[in-house]
């Protein structure tokens, strides 16, 4: 399955990795897929018969998967600062998120998407849900903990 390459770019400089998988129907909205904490692409992009991407592009869906800033092939402003590890949850959230949404709606030309994270990228989601954007139109996460408080 051919893929495209893309470059989200960051308030900060950063210059993301976005995967970009053609649907072969007429989906609505396309998903974003995030993968979770010292991960990649791979963990939503594997081999064929392992991969979600390409089981939601079988579907007929387009499909973005994003690499986080650190990550694969995202590009830090300068080489040197990706050995660094000087970020975290709140530049994945605050930064990186919005710059690849902010892509897929523009490549797509579509006015929403569906969001699909692992572990942390599910936490990335449930963090952007609580800011109710309507661009998002659903969420599904894979092994990403939710933690809520019953009061009886």
């Amino acid at each position: 399955m051919d893929m495209e390459l893309l470059r989200a770019a960051t308030v900060d400089g950063w210059r993301l990795a976005l995967y970009f998988h053609e649907g072969s129907g007429d989906r609505r909205f396309p998903v974003l897929m995030v993968h979770g904490f010292g991960s990649n692409r791979y963990s939503m992009d594997a081999e064929k018969n392992y991969s979600v991407a390409r089981a939601a592009v079988a579907r007929g869906f387009a499909v973005y998967v994003l690499e986080l800033r650190g990550a694969g092939l995202s590009l830090a402003p300068v080489p040197e600062e990706s050995l660094e590890y000087n970020w975290g949850f709140g530049e994945y959230l605050d930064q990186d998120m919005p710059a690849a949404m902010e892509l897929v709606l523009r490549h797509s030309g579509r006015d929403g998407l569906h969001g699909v994270g692992h572990s942390m990228g599910g936490m990335l989601f449930y963090a952007l849900a609580t800011r109710q954007l309507p661009v998002i139109k659903s969420i599904a996460t894979i092994g990403a903990p939710l933690i809520c408080e019953l009061k009886l």
